[in-house]
Formats: structure tokens, sequence, C-alpha cells
């Protein structure tokens, strides 16, 4: 998961089809809550939820975006999801005269098929290039495991690469390189067994970092 704290203008687009979505608010908390359908037929592997707000001047921005990938177990075609927002200090300027001012929206839906309806290009560009640095990230993996050949000598290098993505910023490579030695067998022998199936990670994501955007 990911969230960015944004105040750039705002271009409304025709809303995304795939998923209904109702959005309750409560002015006293100024927390809300989104509640999502999948409405689609199709399994959802990820979504971005943006908090639109209306200022007193009638402006309107994008306060946050929160990006959920569903890497594990997909949002089915029938299943409900809520999740709550908030918009925080962007709230000092709204205008809430009119309870519409305010108001959270699913903004990028990206389907098991690769195909995405996209109203909020910069959350479904985040979205692409996270998954495009855990993809960096596992590829480094299948690296190390190749070149070492040694459990102890792999695990020593991926906590080593661990550190170094942690102390640039990178926390999805570092995340990425914790996983694999919590993974990673002890014995020589079973190496191949293991490289094989992170292989097959790998090319399953990768097929999953090229888009079709099919705007709504």
């Amino acid at each position: 998961m990911f969230l960015l704290l944004l105040s750039s203008c705002l271009a409304r687009s025709a809303p995304i089809t795939g998923v209904t979505q109702t959005w309750t608010y409560d002015p006293e908390t100024h927390r809300g809550t989104v509640h999502i359908v999948n409405v689609s037929h199709k399994n959802i592997t990820a979504y971005s939820i943006g908090v639109y707000i209306t200022q007193r001047g009638g402006s309107a921005f994008i306060a946050s975006e929160r990006g959920q990938e569903f890497s594990l177990t997909p949002f089915a075609p029938g299943e409900t999801k809520d999740q709550v927002e908030s918009a925080g200090q962007s709230m000092e300027n709204a205008d809430l005269t009119n309870p519409d001012n305010i108001h959270a929206e699913v903004d990028v839906v990206i389907y098991e098929d690769d195909t995405a309806e996209v109203t909020n290009q910069r959350a479904f560009d985040s979205i692409i290039a996270n998954r495009k640095a855990k993809l960096a990230a596992m590829k480094k993996v299948s690296e190390v495991v190749s070149e070492l050949d040694d459990p102890a000598a792999i695990v020593a290098e991926l906590k080593r690469l661990s550190s170094l993505a942690m102390a640039s910023g990178d926390d999805i490579g570092s995340i990425e390189m914790d996983n694999a030695v919590t993974r990673m067998p002890k014995d020589k022998a079973a190496l191949p067994a293991f490289l094989t199936e992170h292989e097959q990670r790998v090319a399953g994501l990768t097929a999953h970092v090229n888009i079709k955007v099919v705007r709504p």
C-alpha cells in the first residue's frame, strides 16, 4: 500500500465502470468510508482511491491517493470492500457547506487480464512504478542465486543489498530482498527448486507490468 499527499489541480473524468461505490462522510471526525463492489466480472489486482476536495474559492484538488495491491488474493467479482479515508489538514480550506465538496472515489482499477480503467493518471503511474521496482528487485534475487550458488553466501549478499536499498529509500527493493532471505533454503540441493519457483513469480509479475489502459 502507498499513500501520497497532494495539492494539484483536478481534472475530472468519467467514473470507473468496473466498480460501484458509495461514500459516507462523518463531518465530526473528518473521516469517511468508501463502500466498493466489484461489478466487472473480472478479478481486480489493484485499485487506487483519491480523496477529492473543493475549496471555498471553488477550486478542486486531490488531497490524497491510496493504492492497494491484491497480489495474493484478488478482489473477485461480486465482492465488496470498505475503505476508510481522511483528508487530514487539507480539510482546513474545504467548503463544507456542500457535503459533496469532499468525497473519496476509486479512480484506478487494474484487472487480472492486464487491462485498466484510469481517471487519475498519476495514481496509475505510481502503481506501475511500484510493480516495476518490485520486478527489478526480484530479478536481482535471481541473479544473486544463480551467481553464488551457496545459501549462506546468498543470504549475506541479499542482506547487504537490502541495507543498501533501505539506505537509498528503496523500500520495495529492501522488502523483496528480505522476503527472499526468509524463503531461502539452507540446503544447497534445494536451490534449483527455489530458483524455479522464484522465476515463475518473476514471469507472473512481468505480465502484470504492461497494462493496457481502457479509459471509462
